[in-house]
């Protein structure tokens, strides 16, 4: 029986290792994800008309941001890995499951802490103009987000592309 348990773990783990490729594939179409993303947040930022200053600024913002939140990822998909397992034995130890779902729970909030530290920071270098289309964006690109379930990752494209102001 433990054999058997250590072998579907063994697995699962497998699969979420092979899984990080394919998500390495995402991205700008060359399977550079990092590039995909920071594409995206200058396309965010674009019509802000920021100086080249504020340019690199933002770049190096959102790369730290990156940097920070990619390990935390593949933790949670770990701990989700680590989850499922706990679901599916035979005896589910409902203790152990909902101290995993509390790891989760604490390694997202930090994810969510550090884009907000990032977004501040970035508002913390625009002027008030710059500020006021910011913020506008921020809001506006929240709206329509949950009728769009099911259409991939780029289904966003162009949502942002408009300025607010």
């Amino acid at each position: 029986m433990k054999t058997r348990k250590l072998i579907a773990l063994v697995l699962v783990v497998l699969l979420f290792a092979g899984s990080f490729q394919v998500f390495a594939q995402n991205g700008n179409g060359n399977g550079d994800r990092r590039d995909g993303r920071n594409y995206r947040n200058a396309d965010r930022l674009a019509c802000l008309d920021l100086t080249t200053e504020q340019e690199a600024e933002t770049k190096a913002i959102f790369t730290g941001i990156m940097d920070q939140t990619t390990p935390i990822k593949a933790d949670v998909r770990v701990k989700q890995a680590e989850l499922d397992q706990l679901m599916i034995a035979d005896s589910p130890n409902e203790k152990a499951i909902y101290a995993k779902v509390e790891e989760i729970s604490q390694l997202k909030t930090e994810m969510q802490k550090l884009r907000i530290e990032g977004k501040l920071k970035v508002r913390a270098i625009l002027d008030d103009d710059q500020k006021a289309r910011f913020d506008a964006n921020q809001v506006s690109g929240k709206k329509g987000k949950r009728g769009k379930r099911g259409q991939g990752q780029n289904s966003s494209k162009g949502q942002r592309g408009e300025c607010r102001r």
